[in-house]
C-alpha cells in the first residue's frame, strides 16, 4: 500500500475520533496473511488499552483509488474503532489456572 497514505491516515485518524479518544495510539503494522499476503493493519488503542480490532487499509485505499474521499474512509474506520472497542476487562487467570492444572 501507499506509504504515503498510510502515514496520512495514521497522523490523521483522530481528527475524527470522539474528544476521549485524541490520546490513542494509532499502531500501524504489515500483517501476513493466507498466501503470503501482506496488509498494512491500524489499530486504535484508547489510553490504558492493550487491545482493539485491527483495520485493514488496503479495500479502503482501492476505495479511494476509485473516488471515494478519503474523509468518507477515515470516518467509518473512525466508526469501526468505536464500534469495536472492547470497554470491559478480560480475567483469563480461571481459564489459565484451569489449563495449567489439567496440563493444557
Amino acid at each position: 500500500m501507499n506509504q504515503n497514505a498510510v502515514e496520512y491516515i495514521k497522523n490523521h485518524i483522530k481528527e475524527f475520533l470522539p474528544p476521549e479518544n485524541q490520546d490513542a495510539e494509532v499502531p500501524v503494522e504489515e500483517v501476513v496473511k493466507h498466501n503470503d499476503r501482506v496488509l498494512t493493519g491500524l489499530t486504535i488503542l484508547k489510553d490504558g488499552s492493550h487491545i482493539a480490532p485491527a483495520i485493514y487499509l488496503e479495500p479502503y485505499w482501492e476505495e479511494v483509488e476509485k473516488g471515494r474521499l478519503l474523509s468518507s474512509v477515515m470516518k467509518e474506520i473512525a466508526q469501526i474503532q468505536q464500534e469495536g472497542n472492547i470497554e470491559e476487562s478480560i480475567d483469563l487467570s480461571e481459564s489459565l489456572s484451569h489449563r495449567a492444572v489439567h496440563g493444557l
